[in-house]
């Protein structure tokens, strides 16, 4: 029992906030992840970082896209003109949206979705 009770904390965790945050830390009630490295709900995101950057690996494509390392620290645009989705000349809308990763235990007042690129944060 235990476990699935971290399973399903570490799925929360891995939530992601949307662009309501005036501030790059996020908002009061729901703050932006400092160090997503470090944080214990969020330690299978290590399995992605290759030095300087974090890797994108769509599933069944042989292709590999490097993000900063700072992606999802704090609330600001992250996902403009990054491949494979927001470079595209007619780009989804909300590659222009800020965001952050967040601790969704400790988020309350926005919308929290899951991140695509990073499954195993999940």
């Amino acid at each position: 029992l235990a476990s699935a009770v971290l399973a399903v904390s570490a799925a929360l965790a891995a939530a992601v906030l949307p662009a309501v945050a005036a501030a790059s830390s996020g908002l009061d009630s729901c703050p932006c992840i400092d160090d997503i490295f470090a944080h214990p709900d969020l330690t299978d995101i290590n399995q992605y970082r290759q030095g300087s950057s974090l890797v994108y690996k769509p599933p069944g494509s042989s292709s590999s896209y490097y993000y900063p390392l700072t992606y999802g620290r704090s609330c600001v645009p992250h996902d403009v003109q990054l491949p494979p989705v927001c470079t595209r000349d007619s780009a989804p809308r909300w590659c222009q949206e800020s965001w952050c990763f967040v601790d969704a235990e400790n988020c309350e007042g926005t919308v929290k979705s899951p991140t695509k690129y990073f499954p195993a944060v999940e």
